[in-house]
Formats: C-alpha cells, structure tokens, sequence
C-alpha cells in the first residue's frame, strides 16, 4: 500500500522540477548523445587494452578522431573531454609503434648479410627507420624496440670483426708475398716460419663458433661468410699451400 503511494509522489517531484527548469537524469544514462558514445568507446577501449590493443587499430583512430572534433565535443565535462583526448594520444603512439614493427619485419637480420656491402645497407635502413618518441605502456618492452638495438648492436660487433681479421689477413698475405718474391734470397725457411707464426695468431673459419668480442650473440662464422673475408682467407690459403713445402723442403 505504501508502495502505491510512493509512484504519483515521485511523479509529482519529477514535474516540479522539469517546471522549474532541472532535467532530471537517471542513474547510469546521458541525456547528451556524444557522451553516451564516448562512454561506449572508452569501455570498448579497456576491454581491448587487457586482450589485443593493436585489434581493429585504424577504425577505432577513426572514431575517437570524429568525437573529438564532434560539434558537441566542447559540451562534454572537463573529466571526459580529457580522457577522449589522452586515449586518442594513445591510439596514435599504438600506430606509430605498429607502422615502425612493420618496416623492421621487411628488414633482414644483420646476421643474413653476406657482404660489407649488405650489412652496411642493413644499418642505414636501421638507423633512417622511424622509432617512436613515446612508447605505449602496452609495448615499453616491445620485440621490435629490444629487436632493433640488438641488430644495432650486432652491426658493431659484426663490423668490428671485420676490420680486423681485414687488417690481419691483409698484413699476413703481404708478407707471405714479400717471401714469396724473394724466395732466392737468403735464409728462406726463417723468413717463412716467421710468416707461419704469425698465422698462429689468426682467426681462421675454423674458430667459427667463437663468439666476436664484445658480443653475445655474433660468432666469427658471421664474418667469414662476408665475401670480403671469404676471399681474403682463400688467398691466404693458397699461398700456405706454396709456402708449406718450401719450408719442409729446406728444414734440415
């Protein structure tokens, strides 16, 4: 009884306020249809958040973007029209960070190149490629980030090893020629050997599963498939084959 009571009074509260000019608005609902959007997509967004950020990325940039220059954007409270705005700046930083992911997955691995040459193309497409200023929350540890200081790193380690062992076969050929094209002179085997000696010291494909150093992950079989040092060791390989005899045959 007392319940039947309560609905013409309610009634008659709600028309005395409509008269004098206060809306009455329901608990959970807008009278504004703009802000009903912006609470549809600001859901939509924290359900993506926690499952797949980067689901439907371009539309979803859309939509924030025709909110907030809606013509009702300015009517929404301050509270709203912030957290409009900050989300768009996140969807922005998503696609600049999903658009950088993309030109590093069509860019080899350093460890592919098979020249001087490649590998020094491989670093500029590295270095030209644009890394976002602002990382989303979602991807501040992201693959491609961690992905491309890696291969940065490895370029060095790469190009370091390869200056070298350049130096170092280099040096050791020019000397094995210098003998070789004074082979009549005298004290032969010692002038050999000592060109022996020094090939002691040299990195050779057979240290392949050593590490470079500095680097963790690059091994000297890396650089020895660069043609450049492919060549250098064939070279040198042929002028031991020279060499070798020579000193057995005048070793007493």
């Amino acid at each position: 009884m007392t319940g039947a009571k309560q609905l013409p009074i309610a009634a008659a509260i709600a028309g005395l306020l409509a008269a004098i000019g206060i809306t009455v608005k329901l608990a959970g609902t807008s009278t504004n249809p703009l802000e009903a959007r912006v609470d549809e997509l600001l859901s939509q967004e924290r359900e993506l958040e926690a499952s797949d950020p980067f689901e439907n990325l371009t539309s979803r940039i859309k939509e924030f973007y025709s909110v907030r220059y809606d013509a009702d954007f300015a009517k929404l409270r301050p509270s709203k029209k912030e957290m409009v705005g900050v989300r768009f700046a996140e969807l922005l930083d998503l696609a600049r960070y999903q658009a950088f992911e993309k030109q590093l997955n069509e860019m080899s691995d350093p460890k592919t190149a098979r020249s001087r040459t490649q590998l020094s193309g491989i670093e500029y497409r590295l270095r030209e490629v644009e890394v976002p200023e602002r990382i989303p929350d979602v991807v501040k540890h992201g693959t491609a980030i961690q992905r491309r200081e890696e291969w940065l790193e490895d370029i060095v380690a790469l190009q370091t090893a390869f200056q070298q062992l350049e130096e170092d076969y280099s040096q050791l050929i020019h000397k094995a020629n210098t003998v070789l094209s004074n082979k009549n002179e005298p004290q032969l085997p010692d002038r050999i050997q000592n060109v022996m000696t020094l090939a002691k010291n040299l990195k050779t494909p057979e240290n392949k599963d050593l590490l470079v150093p500095g680097s963790k992950r690059v091994r000297y079989s890396m650089v020895f498939q660069l043609a450049e040092i492919e060549k250098l060791d064939r070279e040198w390989n042929k002028l031991k084959v020279t060499l070798e005899p020579a000193l057995k045959a005048k070793t007493p």
